[in-house]
């Protein structure tokens, strides 16, 4: 039989009293607390009835892995009160009552103090973290490049899970204010406050936060491996064992001093960082597929005189569940151009967006058609709903940007298209 044992169990600071129970309970089954080492250490001994305390110190962190000098000088005045100290992590501090006359360690304004500011602490110090990583990716994803991305479905779910998290720390910081304001009033009314769980509906959004964040990690993996995109993986999968592994293995086995924490925590934020950038630079690419250049739907040698390969070629597309992307480009330059104002430089740069959401094709219009000038001489041509151009020809070409009942069209030329032109872009494209 093992004489120690080992559980995984969470507790929030305003759940004190529930926690000490706990401790209580295992005691009379025989398991009796010892420390906390990568979750809650038990020994095998006498069942007996002991009466813990776990309280919250105002004076520790949430990167206290071990008690600090300050907690240990907070010990040594509890114990003098009757308390024997046995082990403290983050802001807990646990304690076992040796006298019966034993006093509270605090008041009970006191303790409503400091399990308050731990819990506000902690929660918004969470709500700030889980926006952290979004917010510049939504900026992206709805200010500089919504036209792309609203169709890449993998990054998509990686956002929703992003919100759903922000969600989560939204929602308990609103716990975290409700339970304030009910303590407090019963504080007033002289009624003193039990810290334990709530049984209401907490319980059940903690099953469907964690349904919705397994559905979500489901749907991505899914979707990478039936694009066949399975490479990037490896980095996803680095990232969250990497995490996983420093989180609940190294740093609670070593249990590092309060300094030390923190340079690990910035020194595998920073490693976090960097593989959450080439994660998503990856993801990014997602679209490139240069096996389907010969599928092409329309190259500069369909409507032009250039012939033969590109000097310089990219192509890619997306087939996500609110529509489709597809983008090309293609550079000819003759060997003898000296000066990039010559004209023998030719190419063609489109960009097709396709969906049925009315929604997603106005805001991506929006987007395409800012700086370009209402060409409505040329809406027949296209057999377009508005066509947009720039008004004149530079080394950058002629940029075109055409509106239809379901998708957009991009369009970047080395010259002014003329109509002929025009009609057989429209039909390699199915655009008519």
């Amino acid at each position: 039989m093992k004489d120690r044992k080992r559980e995984f169990k969470y507790f929030k600071y305003r759940e004190c009293d529930t926690f000490a129970e706990y401790l209580t309970q295992q005691s009379e089954n025989g398991w009796h607390f010892k420390e906390w080492k990568m979750g809650l250490v038990f020994e095998k001994g006498i069942p007996e009835s002991i009466h813990y305390s776990v309280e919250v110190f105002p004076k520790g962190a949430e990167m206290d892995t071990r008690p600090e000098s300050d907690a240990k000088e907070y010990a040594e005045y509890c114990e003098a009160a009757g308390w024997k100290f046995i082990d403290s992590h983050r802001k807990f501090c646990i304690f076992r009552r040796e006298r019966e006359d034993a006093v509270p360690i605090v008041t009970s304004e006191e303790r409503f103090l400091n399990i308050k500011e731990a819990e506000w602490h902690r929660g918004l110090s969470n709500l700030c973290g889980t926006l952290l990583i979004p917010v510049p990716y939504l900026y992206k994803f709805f200010v500089s490049d919504f036209a792309s991305l609203i169709f890449n479905d993998i990054m998509l779910v990686i956002l929703l899970m992003m919100l759903l998290a922000v969600l989560n720390a939204g929602i308990n910081c609103l716990r975290i204010l409700a339970w304030s304001v009910k303590s407090k009033w019963q504080l007033h009314s002289g009624v003193v406050p039990r810290y334990g769980i709530r049984k209401s509906g907490i319980l059940y959004w903690r099953l469907l936060y964690i349904l919705l964040l397994s559905i979500g990690y489901v749907r991505m993996i899914y979707l990478v491996y039936h694009e066949g995109f399975q490479s990037i993986m490896m980095p996803w999968v680095v990232i969250v064992g990497f995490v996983l592994l420093m989180y609940y293995v190294v740093i609670p086995i070593l249990r590092p001093s309060r300094s030390e924490n923190w340079l690990l925590q910035i020194g595998i934020g920073f490693i976090v960082m960097i593989m959450f950038a080439i994660f998503f630079v990856m993801i990014d690419d997602l679209g490139e597929d240069q096996d389907w250049e010969q599928n092409v739907p329309l190259k500069l040698s369909d409507y032009t005189e250039s012939t033969g390969e590109p000097d310089y070629a990219d192509i890619g597309r997306l087939d996500g569940i609110l529509g489709k992307y597809l983008y090309y480009f293609a550079e000819y330059i003759q060997e003898e151009a000296v000066t990039p104002e010559d004209s023998s430089r030719d190419f063609v740069r489109y960009e097709i967006y396709q969906t049925k959401y009315p929604w997603i094709l106005k805001k991506i219009w929006r987007e395409k058609a800012k700086e370009l000038t209402i060409d409505k001489a040329n809406v027949d041509e296209w057999n377009a709903v508005s066509v947009c151009q720039s008004t004149e020809e530079s080394y950058s070409g002629v940029r075109y940007s055409i509106l239809y009942e379901n998708s957009v069209l991009v369009l970047q030329s080395g010259k002014k298209l003329d109509e002929a032109q025009i009609r057989i872009i429209c039909e390699k494209l199915n655009l008519e």
